[in-house]
């Protein structure tokens, strides 16, 4: 696939290109979390898909095809990579209206209020069996092996209240979204 308008991000798939993801943020002052989120979400599946026995050779050989043949349509073929790891995402990040407006995974996939991480991958397995199904199989399962870790490991932030009320004691626990990356210091601001 091949996009008609000039510079048209990055995307051709006539290249296998080993293992991708997109990635996505919405980009709104009232949610000064989600680039955060987005960015630490990003650094994790790197450093779990890095891990994948196999992958990083296999990502070498098709970014190494890639540069290759894609000097041939530089507008298109550009090379969105993070530590040797292809994540496709917008630049400005999504607006938060859900139509899309800073690309990365498309028209109403991002609800400011829901989704903080919206991403997905991609893996040449067209014809994958045996061994190479076992590799490309084991990209996915590091992406999400990554979701799993920033949850687990995620920095909560949980308020806990009392209140007398006429036929007693009211307590309530809330739990503000997004959860935050582990040993996130930044401003406790609410969302």
């Amino acid at each position: 696939m091949q996009s008609r308008v000039p510079g048209g991000g990055g995307r051709a798939y006539w290249i296998p290109r080993g293992w991708y993801s997109g990635m996505n943020y919405v980009r709104d002052d009232r949610r000064p979390y989600s680039k955060i989120v987005a960015y630490a979400m990003r650094d994790l599946v790197v450093e779990n898909v890095r891990s994948a026995p196999g992958l990083l050779e296999l990502e070498r050989r098709m970014n190494a095809r890639y540069a290759r043949y894609g000097k041939f349509a530089p507008d298109y073929m550009t090379q969105p990579l993070t530590n040797e790891i292809r994540i496709y995402s917008a630049l400005k990040g999504n607006d938060g209206t859900g139509r899309g407006g800073g690309g990365g995974e498309g028209p109403g996939l991002m609800s400011p209020d829901v989704t903080w991480d919206s991403g997905g991958t991609e893996a040449p397995d067209e014809t994958a069996h045996g061994d190479y199904m076992a590799l490309v199989a084991g990209a996915g399962l590091a992406f999400d092996r990554a979701h799993l870790q920033y949850l687990v490991n995620g920095k909560l932030r949980i308020t806990k209240t009392t209140r007398i009320v006429p036929a007693g004691v009211q307590w309530q626990v809330t739990r503000a979204r997004p959860v935050l990356p582990a040993g996130y210091q930044g401003r406790a601001g609410t969302q």
